[in-house]
Parts: structure tokens; C-alpha cells; sequence
């Protein structure tokens, strides 16, 4: 799924279905973190994006895909913690799908 059909599924409903497409997205865009650190920012943007979902609001505190959104908030504004922020994004998002 691409990022605005993953968009339109979190804002209509919060079902396990929803979420796994959103970890099946995550893993996507784990391996352009990966691999092309320039673009940390843009995927941080569109996985913040999810943020103002229906999903995403009920997602309970502590919940990984949250606090995972929550890293993409803070990366998509550039700042001296680009790198880091992506390490941290990255590690998260592996640790799903442990």
C-alpha cells in the first residue's frame, strides 16, 4: 500500500488489519532509512502525517507505532539531531518486527 491509501485506512478505522498494513509500510520505508540517509527527513514526514489519523489518536501511551510517529514528528524538522533521530527511528521500527 502506498502512503496515502495507508493515510485513508488509519483515518477510517483502528482494526488489527490497519495496523498490520502500517507495519507492513514501516518496513518499507525502513529500507530507504537504511539506505539513503538524505532522505530521513521526507520519510519522517510522511510517517508523521499518520499522526493526525483516527488510528494513531487511540493509539494507547507506550505503544511502539506511537512512539514511533512520535520520532518522525521530531525528524522532520531538520535539526543537529538528524542522525540520531534516525538511528532511533530505525531501531524502532525493527523492533516491531522482532
Amino acid at each position: 500500500m502506498e502512503s496515502q491509501e495507508i493515510f485513508n485506512a488509519l483515518e477510517r478505522d483502528n482494526t488489527m488489519t490497519t495496523r498490520q498494513h502500517l507495519i507492513g509500510f514501516l518496513d518499507d520505508v525502513l529500507l530507504t532509512l537504511k539506505s539513503d540517509k538524505q532522505a530521513a527527513p521526507m520519510v519522517a514526514y510522511e510517517i508523521a502525517g499518520m499522526l493526525s489519523t483516527h488510528f494513531s489518536r487511540s493509539l494507547p501511551e507506550g505503544d511502539p507505532l506511537l512512539e514511533i510517529m512520535i520520532i518522525a514528528g521530531e525528524l522532520e524538522v531538520e535539526s543537529e539531531d538528524t542522525e540520531e533521530l534516525t538511528q532511533e527511528l530505525i531501531k524502532k521500527i525493527e523492533a516491531l518486527s522482532r
